[in-house]
């Protein structure tokens, strides 16, 4: 349990409570290799050990061959039959988890959930809520390599539950060497210490690799400590790597063969000239390396996540062909290198094989072990598309400066026609959006689309008119981004393309939502991530994740929002080029969060977005009210230092831009809540280009006249808000301002009547369906009162009303016909 003091002392206060009676769960997020499994049989054991009943399962790689296999192995339960139903299925969980708890405290350990299928992370959501009255102890472990959206909702609505998550992060270096000497029979000697770095603290390679060297004889102790004697990684190690390789698709082996050689940080264009192909077809098969967890963005571009498995890859390749693809790759090598001389090969360091190269580095790790989490000014680096390299959110060292117009040369692009002035340009237009150049960004993506039309096919296969459509998304500017979009889908549409087919649709999304139409922009989304999914390409994910996750907040669900962007963080997602995916999901992460009530998960997601206003203001145009929430929720924590940053930046950017109605109308709103200025209020509601920002700020406004006492004032921009609010479709603030308005003693009624004897969901006013649907997902009483600002009492008369038009009796069969609602056929025309 070397470096994880913090997750074990988290695990014992959960057995604690539990000899106490009180349940709680522990999600666990972490690599391959992190020590998820070891911290759950640990646990397993320590549970056992204090007359803990404990049902432990796994989710097996290849899926499910039967529904929550891994819960009914845990519970020791017979298997399924086919008649069974999934109701029954959790029914007879239940009934047997509560068995066991009645006699005595339960620990549930379930690992591996990034496999599991829908059925076992269904019932999982489905049994913690069912068995919260016992004392039962859910111990969840999820790899975060590889894909698993649907395990990643469950941790993100568990979490927003009130469990607790920890992510395992590499082990520092005192605990990696540590562990290290724990494997030995004398301490490490620095050689094997450097060695060792180059697992950059991954237990699982830290403890292959010594267990395999001390099986080979190649470790041996003289001076008090053990020193490196083997030239090669052990067997061991490799056979670990080559599995890995061998569930990766040709494609993306190749790539991680040629980024092997490779070696430095490098970039899609070194690794397509050296495959013979383009970086925009390379796209899927770079994403693929990434998803498995071997690549990673470090030092300026991609390198290994582990400089160790980058090793173990080189060595797992036949001789010829690695000799071949160095001698490609770096021309050809200055002397002779015969077989007697294979260890010391061309691509290994001065000195020769494992021993001369572990000499080279120093113990703190190598460029490979580079955070997969790293962050600049507080937000992840974003990706220009397939033709660049990982772009960060401020111009590189040696990048055209902010000074060249975009109706100019940029000083340092190369001319010509073909796609590396274009990727440039697009580069540099995003540089100059991140940093506050707004106009500046958008002439320069004005002009990567004009190159792109003169030039070259490969050129055009950037798609620069996306990167142009979002820019102007954020400025509001909906019709020119409507037409920009029409010509951009025209041009993705192509089987070639499909690697950017998910742009078009997404961005369309974003359209549908800035138009108030929230189920539009759900229905575009979701095209969009299924888009993404069939191409293997993911640079819209992030974006189609926040545009689900708003319109989920729009509609009053913040758990459904938690859900779509708590990826952030957890899964590092790529982004195109000034889209701002992960910025969206933070904001509407922590917005998602405050509420739900987790106030200091909100804190933390708000400190990351304004961590670096200063020289990075850009997350505060990702929506039209975002920096007006920043501050407002800055006030409410008490940080009046942030409310002010956010302030001066959004201000700064409005200076700096001017002629943007929406940037002058966000910096009054700024300035009205930082110092209660009720006439800069009201001119950010007049001059808002967007019907719910105008609502938000009369809302401000009407809340300022209240605690002024000016009651007339204050119901007067109440109602013009709730207007707005009703007018967009924004459930919760309409909901949030009818409590303000109840509370200055006028009401207004909060449903709208259905068919007067209508049954059936249709015969639900819009009032009992929101409320339909958060009970349906779990939520108690007072859970749904709180989320929607009524009373308890108004809703369970809206609950004996669902239940009387539909035809039920209790909150299992409104969870079975939600779902059955929810994949009902939509009349169409």
């Amino acid at each position: 349990m070397r470096g994880r003091d913090h997750e074990w002392r988290t695990v014992l206060g959960l057995l604690r409570a539990a000899r106490s009676g009180r349940g709680g769960a522990l999600l666990l997020d972490g690599e391959t290799g992190a020590g998820k499994s070891r911290i759950l049989a640990e646990a397993a054991a320590k549970a056992a050990g204090q007359g803990f009943a404990v049902a432990a399962g796994q989710a097996e790689e290849l899926g499910e061959l039967v529904p929550m296999a891994p819960l009914f192995t845990a519970l020791g339960e017979p298997p399924p039959t086919p008649a069974e139903t999934d109701l029954t299925l959790v029914e007879r969980l239940r009934t047997r988890a509560e068995a066991l708890a009645a006699r005595r405290p339960l620990v549930v350990a379930l690992d591996d959930l990034q496999w599991a299928g829908p059925a076992t992370l269904t019932a999982v959501r489905t049994l913690r809520a069912r068995l919260t009255p016992y004392p039962v102890v859910w111990l969840l472990a999820r790899g975060t390599t590889g894909r698993s959206p649907g395990a990643e909702r469950l941790f993100a609505t568990l979490e927003a539950e009130g469990a607790v998550r920890l992510e395992l992060r590499p082990l520092p270096p005192g605990a990696a060497a540590g562990l290290t000497a724990d494997l030995l029979p004398a301490p490490p000697g620095l050689d094997l210490l450097k060695l060792a770095a180059g697992a950059c603290g991954n237990p699982l390679l830290l403890t292959e690799l010594v267990t395999g060297l001390r099986e080979e004889r190649g470790v041996r102790v003289a001076g008090g400590a053990a020193h490196l004697v083997a030239e090669r990684l052990p067997r061991r190690l490799l056979t670990l790597v080559a599995r890995r390789l061998d569930r990766l698709s040709g494609q993306a082996r190749g790539v991680a063969e040629i980024a092997a050689v490779l070696g430095a940080p490098f970039s899609p264009e070194d690794v397509a000239g050296a495959l013979g192909g383009t970086p925009a077809a390379l796209l899927p098969a770079l994403d693929e390396a990434m998803d498995a967890g071997l690549l990673t963005t470090g030092g300026g571009g991609l390198v290994f996540r582990h400089d160790l498995v980058r090793r173990a890859v080189l060595e797992v390749m036949p001789v010829p062909v690695r000799q071949a693809l160095h001698h490609q790759i770096c021309g050809p090598p200055p002397g002779r290198y015969g077989p007697a001389k294979e260890a010391a090969s061309p691509y290994d360091p001065p000195g020769g094989g494992l021993a001369g190269e572990a000499a080279s580095h120093e113990w703190g790790g190598t460029a490979g072990q580079a955070d997969p989490h790293h962050q600049t000014g507080g937000l992840p680096h974003g990706r220009a598309g397939p033709a660049a390299e990982a772009a960060p959110l401020h111009p590189p060292p040696g990048a055209p400066g902010d000074g060249a117009r975009a109706g100019e040369p940029a000083e340092g692009l190369p001319d010509g026609d073909g796609a590396t002035p274009v990727a440039g340009l697009v580069l540099l237009s995003a540089a100059r959006w991140d940093t506050g150049h707004l106009d500046e960004g958008l002439r320069t993506a004005r002009e990567a689309v004009s190159r792109a039309d003169e030039g070259t096919q490969e050129a055009r296969s950037l798609h620069p008119r996306l990167n142009l459509a979002s820019m102007l998304l954020d400025l509001h500017r909906l019709d020119e981004a409507e037409t920009v979009l029409r010509t951009a889908r025209e041009e993705v549409d192509r089987p070639e393309n499909q690697a950017w087919a998910a742009g078009p649709a997404v961005l369309s999304a974003r359209l549908d939502l800035a138009r108030h139409r929230p189920a539009d922009a759900v229905t575009a989304a979701e095209t969009a991530l299924a888009a993404a999914d069939a191409s293997g390409a993911r640079l819209f994910t992030s974006l189609g994740a926040a545009v689900l996750g708003a319109a989920a907040l729009r509609r009053g669900d913040p758990q459904t929002a938690a859900a779509c962007t708590d990826t952030v963080g957890h899964t590092p997602l790529p982004d195109h080029a000034a889209t701002h995916g992960r910025a969206r999901c933070l904001l509407i992460a922590a917005q998602a969060a405050e509420a739900l009530g987790n106030r200091r998960r909100a804190a933390t997601l708000t400190c990351d977005l304004c961590s670096a206003l200063d020289r990075l203001p850009s997350p505060l145009v990702v929506e039209p009210t975002a920096a007006a929430w920043l501050v407002r929720h800055a006030l409410g924590a008490g940080d009046h230092h942030r409310a002010e940053t956010v302030a001066a930046a959004t201000d700064r950017l409005a200076r700096d831009n001017p002629g943007h109605p929406l940037l002058l109308a966000a910096a009054a709103h700024t300035r009205g809540l930082l110092t209660g200025d009720a006439s800069a209020l009201t001119g950010a509601a007049a001059q808002y280009p967007d019907e719910h920002a105008r609502a938000s700020a009369r809302e401000d406004l009407g809340a300022l006249l209240a605690r002024r006492g000016d009651r007339d004032g204050a119901v007067g921009a109440l109602d013009d808000a709730l207007l707005g609010y009703e007018a967009t479709g924004a459930v919760r603030d309409a909901a949030r301002t009818r409590r303000r308005l109840r509370r200055l003693g006028v009401r207004h009624r909060h449903w709208t009547r259905g068919r007067p004897s209508a049954l059936g969901w249709d015969g639900l006013t819009a009032t009992q369906r929101l409320v339909a649907h958060l009970v349906a997902r779990g939520l108690t009483n007072r859970q749904v009162a709180d989320q929607m600002y009524i009373s308890v009492h108004t809703v369970a008369f809206h609950l004996r009303q669902i239940f009387r038009k539909l035809d039920i009796d209790s909150r299992v069969d409104l969870a079975r016909l939600a779902v059955e609602e929810h994949h009902r056929p939509t009349e169409q025309g």
